[in-house]
């Protein structure tokens, strides 16, 4: 292979690899959590600027939630949605077992439902512009190990990615799309409500 041919294709493979076609799309479900949560619209934390969705969780061990939206293909062409199981050991290999674990991802073509229909099994194709619905489910660690506590003794993850994989002309990938989303955990959430909090304390399936 000549010297030219190998800049070529290490240039193609870069920009290859930089491409985000995946984005949130335009359905945020209420989430759900396997304790109490909820919701906020307004709270008394300090969760920081510019995130559209606030969640607060009462601190419990291994705690799940299960958020609710839809990601849409951004691009101009067809791609496949693959197995995201090595996504998610991927996710799951970085993040300490004290702090946050992604568990599982499901998919369906029903987007606007409670209670989805469709259910999408991979690989299926996404077209240029089309919105499916992820149910991404996670559990949450001890706070008290690792995680960093504001002023009100309250600990916060924000910067959530859903792994997803899929393939472009037969070619794997993983892309981590953010979430504009911020989950905030205390042993006393209640104390931190205002009027305008949705509770979301259905089991999470």
């Amino acid at each position: 292979m000549s010297a030219a041919i190998a800049v070529v294709l290490a240039v193609a493979g870069t920009w290859f690899a930089r491409l985000q076609p995946i984005q949130q799309g335009s359905t945020w479900m209420k989430p759900m959590s396997s304790g109490d949560a909820w919701e906020l619209e307004n709270s008394a934390l300090t969760l920081g600027a510019g995130h559209s969705h606030n969640i607060l969780v009462r601190q419990e061990p291994r705690a799940e939630i299960t958020m609710r939206l839809t990601l849409r293909n951004d691009s101009s062409l067809d791609l496949k949605v693959i197995d995201p199981e090595p996504a998610l050991a991927a996710k799951r290999a970085q993040s300490p077992v004290a702090i946050w674990q992604p568990q599982s991802l499901r998919f369906s073509a029903d987007i606007f439902s409670d209670k989805p229909a469709g259910k999408l099994t991979p690989p299926f194709t996404l077209a240029p512009g089309e919105e499916m619905r992820v149910e991404f489910t996670s559990t949450i660690g001890d706070p008290d190990r690792r995680f960093q506590r504001n002023s009100d003794g309250v600990a916060t993850l924000s910067g959530i990615e859903v792994p997803l994989r899929f393939s472009w002309f037969g070619i794997p990938r993983t892309q981590n799309v953010p979430l504009d989303v911020q989950i905030a955990i205390s042993p006393h959430a209640e104390d931190y409500l205002k009027p305008k909090a949705d509770k979301i304390n259905t089991p999470a399936r």
